[in-house]
């Protein structure tokens, strides 16, 4: 749409005022952006569109004006063509947003920016999260905005010149990327650093993902995750930028480690094995279930981030969805650890579910990263975590009741019931009391006082539910659901084909004792606002004055009250949360 494009030519070139960064009081304007976790945002329903092998008419591998003027042209076409199957509805880059996700706004005027304030950091990591750098990108043209929507899903990367630390590199390459949150005015950046120049780095990177905070007033969100999982397990770096952008300054990120060879090394020492990611699905089939030997319903679930994958690799993958559906529990108990490390996964689904990953695992089993290394073993990894630390919206993956079917996110306006609040995912098997066992394994729900029997509703006896089909009350294929019955137990799912890893592991007794430990831990020591208000002060005292000054962004008051308020905020959710985990049963049932 032409006006949106102009609108968002707009807040890039219309900007006449100067404002210091400790202006205080609530700036309009809208902010968001969480993004797939690659450039152009591909992945199973939403390829990459590729362009530059078509128009890169020099041959130097990028797309400069001319090319890409010509490249905008077939995009277009491809958009249209692309709306016109969906019935006239475009693609959440193609209509402006507003505050939050939500109804549409009027673009602010972005202020001038006084590049004397930006302090210099050359001494610190790129992720400290005690400092706060600024980061200046400078286009050659003042449409930069209008470029970066209308190539967005595809390989076309917009060159820009980039200053760090007073430090200049030339031609990096910027796209927008996000879901669903691409609607928002302000943008999460993906900037390949190497774009052009292979051996460019910025402190040892090579890629930038700039995230905006999509859903998250408190801006702190992402970081807060990182944080907190990478002191138990592994996880994105993660810390905070302001981006300044021909002039203006386009507002606070969050800065988080991309999914490549540079995090493995980071994090595993190499930089060698397979990577892959699993982008939001409301199917539920990339949550490594089984689907058959035929690799075509994996390719289709599971994205390769790995340019080298093979055959080999992806056989690897189905080998262990089987395992995990047809092994015995005790062929289980001595296959598993062979194939995934089972401390580390237990540890990622403890953090998922006490800190409430409305994207997550439990959540719809997608948002999330997948590893295996060279020894052939598999790891899950936290994505996109700007959707966590609060209380959930209301409904369960799916099904009978639900708004989506199995795997989606339940209906909006199912009740919270209690203490935590429901959300994705709690509605399904385990709400109001844990699922049942996995298959040969002792009833969990018996164990713990409940006496639900036999499969839950909308799911045949001994059934595995398909990928894709309808079910009543589902918006897609069939699975449990319905609304929340009330906060996100600690044994959510252990009785959902569509989780396997929850249903298999936290079936066997000694991985489950070890998990509920971990949620144990989590809620004693980080739902503790002694600690967690200690970090979130720490964050706080460093992004304040960048938060005053975003125009983009929530605003002082609004993000104040994310922080310490006594409802929605980060305060709030741990008090609540920790409270309710405290209390279960599962939890007060464990030996000291």
């Amino acid at each position: 749409m032409k006006t949106a494009h102009l609108t968002l030519r707009l807040v890039a070139i219309t900007a006449t005022a100067t404002l210091a960064l400790a202006q205080d009081g609530p700036p309009p304007g809208g902010f968001g952006g969480r993004g797939p976790g690659g450039p152009g945002g591909g992945g199973p329903n939403n390829e990459t569109i590729e362009l530059v092998k078509d128009f890169d008419a020099n041959g130097d591998g990028w797309l400069n004006r001319e090319e890409r003027d010509l490249a905008r042209v077939e995009m277009t076409k491809r958009q249209a063509e692309s709306a016109g199957r969906r019935g006239g509805r475009r693609g959440p880059g193609g209509r402006e947003g507003g505050r939050n996700g939500g109804e549409p706004t009027t673009p602010p005027e972005l202020p001038a920016f006084d590049a004397t304030t930006a302090s210099m950091h050359p001494e610190s990591n790129l992720y400290d999260e005690g400092v706060l750098r600024t980061i200046f990108f400078e286009f050659e043209s003042d449409d930069w905005a209008e470029e970066i929507e209308a190539f967005y899903r595809s390989d076309v990367e917009i060159p820009a010149t980039m200053t760090v630390d007073g430090k200049t590199y030339q031609h990096v390459g910027i796209r927008g990327r996000g879901n669903t949150s691409f609607r928002n005015i302000k943008k999460s950046l993906n900037v390949s650093i190497d774009a052009v120049h292979d051996e460019q780095r910025l402190y040892g990177y090579k890629t930038l993902n700039l995230l905006n905070a999509n859903q998250d007033p408190s801006m702190m969100r992402e970081v807060l995750f990182s944080h907190i999982s990478r002191e138990h397990a592994i996880g994105p770096k993660a810390n905070f930028v302001r981006v300044v952008i021909n002039g203006k300054y386009y507002g606070l990120t969050a800065n988080v480690q991309q999914y490549n060879k540079d995090y493995l090394k980071d994090n595993f020492d190499t930089s060698k094995g397979v990577r892959w990611k699993v982008p939001p699905d409301f199917s539920g089939g990339g949550g490594l279930m089984y689907h058959g030997q035929d690799l075509e319903p994996y390719k289709s679930a599971y994205e390769a981030k790995s340019g080298s994958i093979k055959k080999g690799d992806w056989k690897a993958l189905v080998e262990l969805c089987r395992v995990l559906e047809e092994a015995s529990d005790e062929e289980l108990a001595e296959v598993l650890p062979t194939m995934m490390d089972i401390e580390h996964t237990l540890w990622f689904l403890a953090l998922d579910n006490v800190l409430m990953d409305d994207d997550g695992y439990f959540s719809r089993a997608s948002d999330y990263l997948l590893y295996r290394n060279e020894q052939g073993i598999f790891y899950m990894l936290p994505h996109d975590n700007n959707e966590t630390l609060r209380n959930g919206r209301g409904g369960g993956p799916g099904g009978p009741g639900g708004r989506r079917g199995f795997g989606g996110r339940g209906g909006r306006g199912g009740e919270r019931g209690g203490p935590g609040g429901g959300g994705p995912g709690t509605g399904g098997p385990g709400d109001g009391g844990p699922g049942g066992g996995g298959p040969g394994g002792g009833d969990v729900r018996l164990e713990l006082g409940f006496t639900q029997e036999g499969p839950p509703p909308g799911r045949p006896e001994g059934g595995r539910p398909e990928r894709g089909g309808q079910e009543p009350g589902g918006r897609r294929g069939g699975g449990p659901g319905g609304q929340a019955q009330g906060p996100r137990e600690p044994l959510t799912g252990i009785d959902d084909p569509a989780r396997p890893v929850i249903r298999r592991l936290l079936a066997n007794p000694e991985w489950r004792a070890t998990y509920l430990g971990h949620v144990k831990f989590l809620a004693e020591h980080w739902l503790d606002w002694k600690n967690l208000g200690t970090l979130v002060d720490r964050y706080a005292g460093v992004i304040e004055g960048a938060v005053a000054a975003d125009v983009q962004g929530p605003g002082l008051d609004a993000w104040r009250a994310s922080l310490a308020g006594e409802t929605n905020s980060l305060k709030s959710f741990a008090a609540e949360r920790r409270k309710f985990l405290l209390e279960h049963a599962s939890i007060t049932s464990l030996e000291d």
